[in-house]
């Protein structure tokens, strides 16, 4: 298909009248203090979403066939969201497939199990480093083998609780001072079951 300046009107793919996905930050709040991270250099104020606006947006999204994706993520922690498992139980029960992104220090037992009962169709967890050591300069926190810990610990529970989802993305940041570590990110992946990598 052509899209130069000489292309005919005719050319053109119309793009849909809906959404295909839609990005909810339920906090910009966060546990870590990243080197990549903008909130390092910004002034605003720290809060969550309200479950009265969650739920709006939720109830707006009923309206729109096919439900668009609904995507929990930002420049805060969604697991530090007070209330991210009611989030995404009530966006799985609009019909809307649901991802989220984390950096996996918070996905203990009783998160990882609440996720898979809430839904969640897909974790991304954000590894920029395959050692302790790659990943503490970047994350600025020593927490990669506890992440790990964490991802097998939900491939076990998903394995008891008979359930296929979440499934696991990695989403890894590449930078000078880690992209040596990229060959091995994507093998410790591989180990902890992800599917896909961004």
């Amino acid at each position: 298909m052509a899209l130069g300046p000489e292309a005919a009107a005719t050319d053109f793919v119309r793009l849909p009248d809906y959404p295909a996905g839609v990005m909810l930050e339920p906090t910009n709040a966060c546990n870590l203090e990243c080197r990549t991270c903008v909130r390092r250099v910004w002034d605003e104020p720290l809060g969550v979403m309200t479950m009265p606006t969650f739920h709006r947006v939720v109830e707006g999204l009923r309206a729109v066939e096919p439900r668009p994706e609904i995507f929990f993520g930002g420049f805060g922690e969604p697991l530090g969201h007070p209330q991210i498992l009611a989030m995404v139980a009530a966006a799985h029960e609009s019909g809307a497939r649901t991802e989220l992104i984390s950096n996996g220090v918070l996905l203990d037992e009783a998160m990882a199990r609440g996720l898979i009962e809430a839904g969640l169709d897909l974790l991304w967890v954000s590894l920029d480093g395959a050692t302790p050591e790659s990943y503490l300069d970047v994350r600025l926190g020593d927490e990669l083998p506890r992440i790990v810990e964490n991802l097998r610990q939900l491939r076990r529970l998903r394995h008891t609780m008979r359930s296929p989802t979440p499934t696991l993305g990695i989403a890894f940041v590449a930078m000078k001072r880690n992209i040596g570590d990229l060959p091995e990110v994507f093998h410790l992946g591989r180990r902890l079951g992800a599917r896909r990598f961004h």
